[in-house]
C-alpha cells in the first residue's frame, strides 16, 4: 500500500510522471491511497496500514523525514514495537539488497499480486561501488531514467531484508510496517 496526496489528481500526476494511467489503476485496485491535500499524510497512512493488517511486529523506517515519521508513529494507534532505521546509502543499501536477493532466491518471499510493486520493480536499478556493494540507484545515479518511480520497491527491499535478517531469531508474530 502506498499513498499520494489528493493534489494534483492521479489523472494529472500519472502522465506528468511518465506512467500514464498506472496510479489510477493502482488506486482502483486498493494498492494506492490518496491521503492529504498537497502532501501525503503519514499519520493517515499509518492508521490505514494498522486497520488493514493489524499491529506490526516491527516498524522499518527510511531515514528520510525520520523526525516526522517517528512523531506520527507515536501519535498513531499502533502499539509500541521495535523500530529500525535504514538508509539508502551503500552501508545499509548493500546489506538490504543482498538480503532481499537471498530471500527471493531461497523462496522465503511470497509476494502478493501487485501492479504497484510490479511497476516499481521494473523501474528499479542497482549500482555498485568499487568493493562490489550494490544499492538501489537514485535518479541521478547509474544513468537511470530521471522519472523512474520505485519507492514501493525500495520499501519492499527494506521490509524483506528486515524480515530476512531476523530469520532464525525469536520474533513476535505479525507483519512488518515499512515507511519510505
Amino acid at each position: 500500500m502506498s499513498a499520494f496526496p489528493e493534489l494534483p489528481s492521479l489523472e494529472h500526476r500519472g502522465p506528468a510522471d511518465g506512467v500514464g494511467p498506472l496510479y489510477t489503476r493502482c488506486w482502483e485496485r486498493g494498492e494506492l491511497l490518496q491521503l492529504g491535500s498537497w502532501i501525503s499524510d503519514v499519520g493517515l497512512l499509518l492508521q490505514a496500514a494498522y486497520e488493514r493488517w493489524g499491529p506490526p511486529s516491527l516498524v522499518v523506517l527510511d531515514r528520510w523525514r525520520i523526525n516526522e515519521l517517528v512523531e506520527k508513529l507515536e501519535a498513531s494507534p499502533i502499539p509500541p514495537c521495535p523500530v529500525e532505521q535504514r538508509g539508502q546509502v551503500y552501508k545499509d543499501g548493500a546489506e538490504d539488497v543482498r538480503a532481499f536477493r537471498a530471500a527471493c532466491d531461497s523462496g522465503a518471499v511470497t509476494p502478493v499480486v501487485s501492479l504497484l510493486l510490479r511497476s516499481a520493480l521494473l523501474e528499479a536499478r542497482t549500482i555498485g561501488d568499487a568493493a562490489g556493494n550494490e544499492k538501489l540507484a537514485k535518479s541521478s545515479e547509474g544513468g537511470r531514467r530521471g522519472m523512474a518511480r520505485d519507492d514501493a520497491i525500495a520499501a519492499g527491499i527494506i521490509a524483506v531484508s528486515a524480515g530476512y535478517r531476523r530469520k532464525g531469531h525469536s520474533q513476535p508474530k505479525g507483519p512488518a510496517l515499512v515507511v519510505v
